[in-house]
C-alpha cells in the first residue's frame, strides 16, 4: 500500500507542478479511495464527500479529519505516512486546520475555501490503473461475478424486484461491497425503462439484473440475464446485443478518444440494424472510482490509454449487456468460473466469450 500511495503522489505532484501549486486537498470519496490505496472515506454510503480530507504537499502528506473518525481511519483506513490533523467535532475545519495553509496557492477537488477547482484533472489519474489496483479489480471481479451470480441462480418468477434486489444486496454487502447502483428488470420493466428502479412486479418468464458493486473504492459493472422458460426471440435479440458488445469491445483501442469510440459504437449499432437504440441510453465508457469515470460522448478528447478500467453498456429494448474489463487484457466480471453459459463471438476471425442466457429451474 505504501509503494502504491507513493507513485500516486508522484503523479499528484507532477500535476501540482504543472498547475503552479503548493498543495492540494482531497475530500471526495473518490478521491479518498484513491489517494489511500482503497481507503473508505464514507459514513453515509452515498455521500459525495468523504469525512475526512487529505492534503499533499510538495514535501508533506496529512489525514485531516475531526476527533470522530480520525483514530478509525488511522487504524483501518489509511496506510502509514499519513500526518494526522486533527479537530474537534464541533469544531469548524477552516479555522482548525486549513486557514494554516496557503490557499491561495492551493488546488483542491471541490474548489473549497477559494482554492482552484482539480476536479476535471482528477480523472486522468484516477482512470490510469497501476498494478496493484489491477490485481485488486481481477480479485474483487471474481467475488462478485461468484456473489451476483449465485443470487440470481434463487431468483423465483414470482418474486418481485423488490424481493430479488434484496437477495443480490445481501449477496454483495456480505462479501464486503458497497452497492451504489443495483438494478433489476423484470419481464415488464425491461421492456419499459433503461434505468428501472425497484417496483411492485414480479419478475415473470424472463429478467436482467445489473449493478455497479464498489469494493475498497474500485466500482465493477456487470449484467446478467436469464430465463425460467425458453424464448427463440428473446434469446436472438440477446445474441444480437452481445454481437454489438463484442464489436465495441475489440473496436476499444489505445490512442483513440472516447469521442471517436462514440461515433465507432454508433455504426456498430447501425451494422446490426439497430441504429434508433444507439439513441435511447448511454453507451458507457471509462470506470474507475466511480460507476462511470467519464462516458463515451460525442466531441470527448479523452484518449483511452493501456490499463484503463472500461464498462460498455449496449442495450436493445428488453435486453442489455455489460461487464468491466481492463484495456489490454480480458474481462475482469466474467471469467472462467461464471456460472452462466458462454456465447463465443466471432468478430474478424477473433473470438470475445460473452455471458449467455442462464435458463433457470433446470437441474
Amino acid at each position: 500500500m505504501i509503494e502504491e500511495v507513493e507513485w500516486k503522489l508522484e503523479k499528484l505532484k507532477t500535476l501540482m507542478r504543472e498547475r503552479d501549486l503548493e498543495g492540494v486537498i482531497l475530500s471526495r470519496n473518490d478521491d479518498f479511495s484513491w489517494i489511500t490505496a482503497g481507503g473508505r472515506g464514507w459514513v453515509a454510503r452515498g455521500a459525495f464527500l468523504s469525512v475526512a480530507s487529505v492534503v499533499v504537499t510538495h514535501k508533506e502528506l496529512f489525514l485531516v479529519a475531526n476527533n470522530i473518525e480520525m483514530g478509525r481511519l488511522l487504524r483501518e483506513e489509511v496506510p502509514e505516512g499519513f500526518e494526522p490533523l486533527e479537530y474537534k467535532w464541533y469544531e469548524d475545519p477552516y479555522e482548525k486546520v486549513f486557514k494554516k495553509f496557503p490557499l491561495d496557492r492551493f488546488g483542491s477537488d471541490t474548489g473549497a475555501y477559494g482554492t482552484l477547482d482539480i476536479s476535471s484533472d482528477m480523472i486522468p489519474l484516477r482512470s490510469e490503473l497501476s498494478s496493484w489496483e489491477i490485481e485488486r479489480y481481477k480479485e474483487y471481479g471474481k467475488e462478485l461475478e461468484k456473489a451476483f451470480e449465485k443470487a440470481i441462480l434463487s431468483f423465483k418468477p414470482d418474486m418481485n424486484e423488490y424481493e430479488a434486489a434484496a437477495v443480490l444486496e445481501k449477496a454483495l454487502v456480505e462479501k464486503g461491497f458497497n452497492v451504489p447502483v443495483l438494478l433489476v428488470f423484470s419481464d415488464e420493466s425491461r421492456r419499459e425503462y433503461r434505468h428501472n428502479i425497484f417496483r411492485d412486479k414480479k419478475l415473470g418468464s424472463k429478467f436482467f439484473a445489473s449493478t455497479c458493486a464498489e469494493k475498497r473504492g474500485l466500482v465493477l459493472a456487470m449484467t446478467r440475464t436469464a430465463s425460467f422458460e425458453e424464448d427463440k426471440d428473446f434469446m436472438e435479440q440477446h445474441l444480437d446485443n452481445l454481437k454489438i458488445d463484442s464489436e465495441i469491445f475489440l473496436a476499444t483501442e489505445e490512442g483513440i478518444t472516447l469521442g471517436e469510440m462514440f461515433e465507432r459504437i454508433r455504426s456498430i449499432y447501425e451494422k446490426y440494424g439497430y441504429g434508433g437504440e444507439f439513441e435511447k441510453h448511454h453507451q458507457g465508457g471509462l470506470i474507475g472510482y466511480n460507476p462511470r469515470e467519464e462516458i463515451a460522448k460525442e466531441g470527448s478528447g479523452t484518449i483511452i490509454k493501456k490499463n484503463m478500467a472500461l464498462c460498455w453498456n449496449p442495450t436493445i429494448t428488453g435486453t442489455k449487456a455489460e461487464d468491466t474489463f481492463i484495456l489490454g487484457d480480458t474481462f475482469v466480471t466474467f471469467t472462467d468460473e461464471s456460472e452462466w453459459p458462454t456465447v463465443e463471438i466471432e468478430v474478424s476471425g477473433r473470438v470475445v466469450k460473452r455471458p449467455g442466457v442462464k435458463i433457470l429451474g433446470r437441474s
